[in-house]
């Protein structure tokens, strides 16, 4: 599945410039990792970590960017690093 694939067909919406934003709502210290998509710009995304020092972001980005099949760089945090509601950029690399 590729990165459209995966986000489904987009309208726009979300989209600014190169980038396209997602709606991210995590579930930290998980006993697994899986991704479930809402809709073609919202995801629940369960992480192993826990929601401390960043490292369930960190997870949140790993688990994102090996479901959409793009880099970890492509994939930053824009808002609500410390919420489990989150709102990252896919940039288009």
């Amino acid at each position: 599945m590729d990165q459209r694939e995966a986000l489904g067909h987009h309208n726009g919406r979300d989209r600014v410039g190169g980038e396209m934003k997602l709606f991210i709502k995590t579930k930290p210290s998980a006993k697994e990792e899986k991704v479930k998509k809402i809709n073609e710009a919202h995801f629940e995304v369960w992480v192993r970590e826990p929601a401390k020092e960043g490292k369930a972001n960190g997870a949140v980005i790993s688990v994102m960017a090996k479901y959409l099949k793009v880099s970890k760089s492509s994939i930053k945090i824009i808002s609500g690093k410390t919420s489990k509601q989150k709102v990252v950029f896919l940039y288009n690399n």
